[in-house]
């Protein structure tokens, strides 16, 4: 009955304000690749979540119903945490484990978010589970539950791979025995069907992963990153503490601490949880610890060496270790059962903060707000120029267009129209392109503009041919400019 309180609260955070905010730009993507799936390998995630997530879209496209399938992914996860919790702790400490998750703000936000991410969470917890049970049991049941999981897992991201192989290397800490080499074949022989499952996909795989090197943005961690992730995923969203008290309480404090001083508390009981636990647990602390830390190192070091990756969401399913090292404080055990039971209620309220200020005040792109603006001020014989992803940034605004106020309006892709160039010629090439509509204004719509060779071509290009006010409006993520042709 606990659970299933848990597991309720849980579901509520999750589906609270669910549609409030629009799409942002990754969550296009996910349209986009789920309605063409002839685009799946132009993609730098495997197919499994696009290929879930269109055969979901044929009951419903709102918002709403697509994040769902997402929400169900994040609350089907935490039982299976309480199931890991009572196999490594006991029921008391699976029962804290769960309710760690159930609030935990990370886990919420990207439950809420129409991505793989929470699929990647809940797989990665049910691989972890087969591989306890079949460590320990040696049970061609959970071998078999293990090659599914780590299967699927490998196809839900592009970093779930990774995760297969970390994965593949806590079985020595889980194993109840290796002193023959007997005890290692269950180990080799589904690992190995594992990747035989992988090898229809790895050809595209090797070749997104060059394109992840040759592209990607995102940039080069520091050494303090690794460190950082805990506080990503417990509390980074909730605010200084002079923040909180000026804007709640109107009360300005003498000090303006900064709002990572919120991680303090959380870094010491964990540190404590694994130093409590280690004392009594030691397979399952050491596994469960290098759960949370070879991930990590592992993206670290690809991000220092190859191409980074370095990313807070990647890191999701290290939350499932994260909270079940929380949750063994509340064993049943030991002369301060009372003492640790109020640790973790106020280590879980101190969650809940950056809950209730992650569902507060989340929003990562005002999509939905740039199409209400657009379909109100573009009239007819205007033309929308879009700058930076185009088809998606078209497809977003559009999605929002729901009285097709933009139907009759001419939409401009930039980068489309410069690939069509000579590239001696770009500018006059453009010219000519949007001298086909006749426009009397342009709106040039703006996001996620990172190609600094096209960006010189366009700053060109405006100044060459655009001239009169400028005005236009700013949302989070997106900049509307509106331009008045040369002679206009």
């Amino acid at each position: 009955m606990i659970l299933i309180l848990i597991t309720i609260i849980g579901t509520g955070l999750r589906l609270y304000h669910l549609d409030g905010a629009g799409f942002w730009l990754d969550e296009g993507y996910s349209v986009s690749f789920a309605k063409h799936p002839n685009l799946w390998t132009q993609e730098n995630h495997p197919p499994l979540y696009y290929a879930m997530l269109a055969a979901w879209s044929w009951f419903s496209t709102s918002d709403y119903w697509l994040r769902l399938l997402s929400v169900i992914f994040g609350v089907a996860t935490i039982p299976v945490v309480y199931m890991l919790g009572r196999k490594l702790f006991g029921t008391t400490a699976a029962l804290w484990s769960a309710a760690i998750l159930a609030v935990l703000s990370f886990h919420v936000q990207y439950s809420q978010e129409a991505r793989m991410y929470t699929l990647m969470a809940l797989l990665f917890a049910c691989a972890l589970l087969a591989l306890v049970g079949a460590a320990r049991e040696n049970s061609w049941k959970h071998w078999i539950t293990y090659i599914i999981a780590s299967t699927l897992l490998a196809y839900s991201h592009g970093a779930g791979i990774i995760y297969v192989m970390v994965l593949a290397m806590l079985f020595p800490l889980c194993a109840r025995s290796l002193n023959k080499a007997t005890d290692w074949v269950p180990w080799l022989l589904s690992n190995t069907v594992v990747v035989v499952f992988f090898l229809p996909w790895l050809g595209v795989y090797m070749q997104r992963v060059h394109s992840v090197v040759q592209n990607f943005w995102v940039p080069v961690p520091g050494w303090s990153d690794p460190l950082l992730v805990l506080y990503d995923l417990t509390v980074a969203w909730i605010p200084s503490p002079h923040n909180m008290f000026q804007n709640h309480l109107g009360v300005i404090l003498p000090m303006d601490l900064p709002n990572w001083i919120w991680v303090l508390p959380v870094a010491l009981v964990f540190v404590w949880a694994i130093v409590r636990a280690g004392s009594n647990k030691s397979w399952e602390v050491r596994a469960l610890v290098a759960a949370y830390v070879l991930p990590i190192l592992l993206v670290f070091l690809l991000s220092l060496g190859v191409k980074s990756i370095f990313l807070d969401k990647v890191f999701l399913p290290t939350s499932i270790p994260m909270a079940l090292l929380f949750g063994s404080v509340g064993e049943n055990s030991g002369k301060q059962v009372a003492w640790n039971r109020t640790i973790l209620i106020l280590t879980i309220m101190l969650l809940m903060v950056g809950t209730s200020y992650s569902l507060r005040y989340m929003h990562k792109e005002a999509w939905r707000e740039s199409s209400q603006f657009l379909q109100k001020n573009v009239l007819p014989g205007d033309v929308i120029v879009y700058k930076g992803c185009p088809s998606i940034l078209k497809l977003l605004i559009n999605r929002y267009d729901t009285e097709s106020a933009l139907r009759e309006t001419a939409q401009f892709d930039f980068e489309t129209e410069v690939s069509k160039c000579d590239k001696r010629d770009i500018t006059d090439c453009l010219d000519r392109s949007i001298e086909h509509y006749k426009p009397s204004k342009v709106w040039i719509v703006r996001s996620h503009d990172d190609n600094k060779a096209d960006r010189r071509i366009f700053l060109a290009w405006m100044k060459r041919h655009f001239a009169g006010d400028v005005s236009g409006r700013r949302f989070l993520g997106i900049q509307i400019e509106r331009f008045t042709l040369v002679g206009k």
